[in-house]
C-alpha cells in the first residue's frame, strides 16, 4: 500500500495570518503557520481542522 501526501505551500503576509477569518475559510488538514521575526527568531504553530 502507497501512502499519499498532498502538499500545497501558500505564503501569507503578516496581516492574512492575523485574520479571524484565515482558520474558517480552511479545508480539512493539517496546517503549518511559520512567522519570522527581525530578531532571527520563528515562531510555528501547527493546526490540524477537521469539519
Amino acid at each position: 500500500m502507497l501512502n499519499q501526501l498532498r502538499l500545497t505551500i501558500t505564503q501569507k503576509d503578516a496581516i492574512q495570518i492575523k485574520d479571524d477569518q484565515l482558520l474558517p475559510t480552511l479545508t480539512t488538514g493539517l496546517y503549518k503557520i511559520e512567522k519570522y521575526f527581525e530578531d532571527g527568531t520563528i515562531e510555528e504553530v501547527i493546526i490540524f481542522k477537521e469539519d
